[in-house]
Parts: C-alpha cells; sequence; structure tokens
C-alpha cells in the first residue's frame, strides 16, 4: 500500500502529541501526583488491609460519550466480581491526561489503567494500529477479535509492547462494526479523484490510507473534531458511529453523512493497565480484570446493536441529516491505496511485516464445526467418520479456501471426477468448475456470491485433491442467507447475487 505523503492540517497529530514532553512532563509533576500519586501510594499494601484496592482507569472518551458507557460497563463487571476487593474509578478523557497520552502514562504509572483503542498511540508504533484500525483483511471484526483471543493476536501485541518497553499489561474488547466514510459539508464525493485536497479527520493507518488517496489528514481525538471543523481546520471527518458522532455534535456542523468504508473496517477497546501494579495483584484478581474484558465486550455490543440503528434514524428524521451509501469506485480505491500502504510499511516498520503476515491455525481438533461435518459425513458414509479438521486464520483481502483430500476406492481417472462433479452440480447457478488440475483462487470469487471448485488427481500417492474458494463476506454468510430467502420465497434463485465482481 508506495505512499505520496501530504502535510497534516494544522491541528496536532499522534506524533505531535506525544512528543510534547516537556508540556507533559510540567503537567504530570502537577495535575497527576494530586489526582493519582495518593491512592498509589498506598497500592502495596494490598496485602494488609481490608480497604479496597483502588484503580484509577482513564477512559479516551467525554462523559456524555457512548464508548463511557461502554467503558463503565466493564468496570461495573470487574467491581461486581470482584467482591468489594478492588476497585476501578473510571475518569474521563482529559482527567489526568490527553487522550493521546494514555499509554505513556499507564507504562509510567501516571495512571494506574487505560480505556482506548490501539490508533491513539499509533505515533509510537504504527504496528499498534493493527491490532484494531488495520487494513482490511476480509475478516468480520468478530473474526479480527477471535484473532487477537485465539489466533495469536495478543501474543504479538505482547511481544510488540515489550519491544517498544513499554510496561503495560493489555486485553481487547468489543468488535466494533465497519466504520462509515464519514460527515462532510457538502454532498459526499462520487469518485475517489474528488476526495483529493479533502481536510480530513481520522487515526491510526486509516491516515496513511487517506494520505495515499490524497487527503490531508489531521488526527484528533472525538473531543477536538466538532471545533475543528468549526474552525475550518478539517472540512469532513469520520469517527465512529452513528450514535458517538450525534452525542459530540457532529449533525450541528454537517449534514451529510457517506455510510460504508474500508478505512477502518474493525476496531476493538484496548484495556490497559500499569505492568507492576497489575502483577502486584493476586491471580484471581488479575483474572478478573483479564476475563472482564470478555465479559463486557458482550455486553458492548448489545448496547451497541441496540442504540446505533436508533440513532441513525434520530440523524435522518430529526435532524435532517442526508445519508448515502459511499460509492463502489472510493471502495475499490481504497483496496488497491491499501496494498501500496502496507507494502511500503511492511518494509519501512520494524515487526509490521510480522503481525500484518501473521498466519495461524486456529481451534485445532477442536473447532465448533467438528460435531456437525462428522455428523453428516458419518450419515453419508453409513459408518461413523472422524476428521481432523485445521482452518487457519490469514491476514488477506477476504476469501476462504478449502482443501480436502479422499483416496479413491478404486479406478479413478481426471474427466471420471470433472464428470462426477458437473453431474452433481448441475443448476447450481453459484457454483463454477474449475478445468481438471487447475485450482481454485479466491481472488476470483472476490465480491460474488460463488464458489468455485478445482481438484488435482495425483496419481503418484493415490490421492485426490478437492478444493473450494469463496468471499467469506458474501457467500460466507450474506450472499447465502439471500440466496436461501429466494429459495423459500419462489424467488430466482440469483436475485439480488448476480454482481458483477469489484475487483479481479
Amino acid at each position: 500500500m508506495d505512499e505520496s505523503r501530504q502535510q497534516q492540517a494544522t491541528a496536532p497529530s499522534v506524533a505531535d502529541e506525544v512528543s510534547t514532553k516537556t508540556s507533559r512532563r510540567r503537567f504530570f509533576g502537577k495535575a497527576a501526583t494530586a489526582a493519582v500519586a495518593a491512592p498509589i501510594a498506598g497500592f502495596p499494601m494490598i496485602a494488609v488491609a481490608q480497604s479496597p484496592v483502588v484503580l484509577k482507569i482513564q477512559g479516551g472518551w467525554g462523559p456524555n460519550e457512548i464508548f463511557t458507557e461502554m467503558a463503565q460497563q466493564y468496570v461495573a463487571r470487574v467491581n461486581e466480581m470482584a467482591g468489594g476487593r478492588l476497585r476501578l474509578e473510571y475518569l474521563p478523557t482529559g482527567a489526568v491526561v490527553k487522550t493521546f497520552e494514555i499509554m505513556d502514562a499507564v507504562s509510567k504509572g501516571v495512571l494506574d489503567a487505560g480505556h482506548h483503542v490501539s490508533g491513539y498511540w499509533y505515533g509510537k508504533s504504527k504496528v499498534a494500529s493493527l491490532f484494531g484500525t488495520g487494513p482490511v483483511n476480509g475478516a468480520t471484526p468478530e473474526i479480527g477479535l477471535t484473532w487477537i483471543y485465539a489466533g495469536g493476536g495478543q501474543q504479538l501485541w505482547d511481544k510488540l509492547v515489550a519491544k517498544m518497553n513499554l510496561n503495560v499489561v493489555g486485553f481487547f474488547a468489543f468488535p466494533m462494526p465497519a466504520q462509515p466514510l464519514g460527515w462532510f459539508k457538502n454532498p459526499p464525493p462520487k469518485t475517489a479523484a474528488a476526495l483529493k485536497g479533502f481536510k480530513y479527520r481520522t487515526i491510526g493507518l486509516a491516515a496513511d490510507l487517506m494520505q495515499e488517496l490524497g487527503m490531508a489528514v489531521a488526527q484528533l481525538p472525538g473531543g477536538e473534531i466538532v471545533p475543528a471543523m468549526q474552525r475550518g481546520v478539517i472540512d469532513a471527518f469520520e469517527f465512529n458511529n452513528p450514535t458517538a458522532d450525534m452525542r459530540f455534535g457532529a449533525q450541528d456542523v454537517a449534514k451529510y453523512y457517506s455510510m460504508g468504508s474500508f478505512h477502518q473496517a474493525q476496531e476493538f477497546f484496548e484495556i490497559i493497565f500499569n505492568k507492576d501494579k497489575f502483577n502486584a495483584l493476586p491471580a484471581d484478581l488479575k483474572a478478573i480484570l483479564k476475563y472482564g474484558a470478555e465479559s463486557a465486550s458482550q455486553a458492548n455490543m448489545a448496547l451497541a446493536h441496540d442504540q446505533y440503528s436508533k440513532d441513525l434514524q434520530e440523524l435522518i428524521v430529526k435532524h435532517k441529516v442526508q445519508v448515502s451509501r459511499t460509492s463502489q469506485d472510493v471502495y475499490k480505491s481504497q483496496l488497491a491505496a491499501w496494498d501500496k500502504v502496507t507494502a511500503k510499511l511492511e518494509k519501512e516498520v520494524d515487526m509490521f511485516k510480522e503481525v500484518n503476515d501473521s498466519f495461524k491455525a486456529y481451534k485445532v481438533a477442536a473447532h465448533r464445526h467438528n460435531p456437525e461435518m462428522e455428523a453428516v459425513l458419518s450419515r453419508e458414509a453409513g459408518r461413523p467418520v472422524a476428521i481432523t479438521f485445521v482452518p487457519h486464520l490469514v491476514p488477506m483481502s477476504r476469501g476462504m479456501l478449502t482443501t480436502l483430500y479422499a483416496r479413491p476406492a478404486g479406478t479413478l481417472t481426471a474427466a471420471m471426477v470433472q464428470e462426477c462433479l458437473a453431474a452433481f452440480y448441475r443448476g447450481r447457478p453459484f457454483v463454477r468448475l474449475r478445468p481438471p488440475g487447475m485450482p481454485p483462487d479466491t481472488l476470483h470469487v472476490r465480491g460474488t456470491n460463488c464458489c468455485d471448485i478445482g481438484f488435482v488427481l495425483d496419481d503418484r500417492n493415490r490421492r485426490l485433491i478437492l478444493m473450494s474458494a469463496i468471499d467469506n463476506l458474501g457467500k460466507g454468510a450474506a450472499g447465502q442467507a439471500v440466496q436461501n430467502m429466494n429459495l423459500m420465497f419462489g424467488l430466482d434463485e440469483t436475485a439480488g447475487l448476480n454482481q458483477v465482481p469489484f475487483a479481479l
């Protein structure tokens, strides 16, 4: 993803925020000591008193933001599970340090804990953004969070913070839906070319992406967006979702809202603790802090799904916001730009390629679909069948490739296999058979509802190797749902599903 960088808007970047050491040191020496040091001073004596351990956790969110409610859901769960032995006290953004300073403050012990997103310390390392606002990779936010929990993502994050000498322990929560392109003062451009020159707010690697598309990017925390819009520092922006946007007054400075984008296809909360203070806790309280994040994650998701749609309607009906769908040209251009940005960063930034190209086995011998696959195969075979299923998580644009191995019971030719597959899938509009010996490619099904099937007959080992490819963002879920609906209601099976692939 070679990029020509444009100068950011006059508002401070993440790097600017992080590099203001003098003012931060002065601030830490006054406000931080008064607000935080007193409760911390007694912290090492946690074993000698019945009073609870108190940890101050500052969020990256204002007092009225929905993300503050989500942070408080985590705090409430931890406090209840701790049974009075540990108490988290939540502080809104700016209570002790600025939003982009939370990581440094927690690492240094100025704050006990923080609740923000990894893109907020992107100025320290662009790799941080891969744990949230990274390149679109075809995975849903839920799958992205699964990568962190079970696919090696947490271990890579631990390695990154250790390499950077950050004295923190971190956990992740809440798979955020793909975010809108954002808010515009005038009708949003219909082409990527028309985006050039826009002064645009975003954070993390999305800044690199939008600069590659020719936009001038200002990286700002949420609380600074409206003032920046009013002063003309920016003329377009994204933050996250209809609820958060409405609460800080996006509708008061812009009336055009473009939904859908690949600049932040997924994101997660990052909950961090000072490592020394975390390690001083007994094992059960450490476990509560860790698994409280997983518990809050589901609560956060429920709140989001309930509130976002309601507030989008309020924006449309009450505030007369013009909502439109982001154009396909912008989508295509974002995908191409991501390729340039990541290719460059993989060469220039330490650990970027290691994290971005992380390829991990997932749920080995313990996948949730094992029982149903074995049940179907056993029924077809007329005898018990046991399988070994090892899926792998690959950070790629999108797509799923499956390989199956079978040993023929008798003589088998490529023509026989091709004829059998053709007979079985005859009349299936979205199944496409590849010629013998030509495996399918995920790129060929990208943006479609098709399933491409191919095979190779290995005569030397007497083995049939079958392969299939789908776009897991289409055929993997949404496309098959529409197809099933069409069949149930007697509609044309292909209705709404014959779109031209958006990239080949």
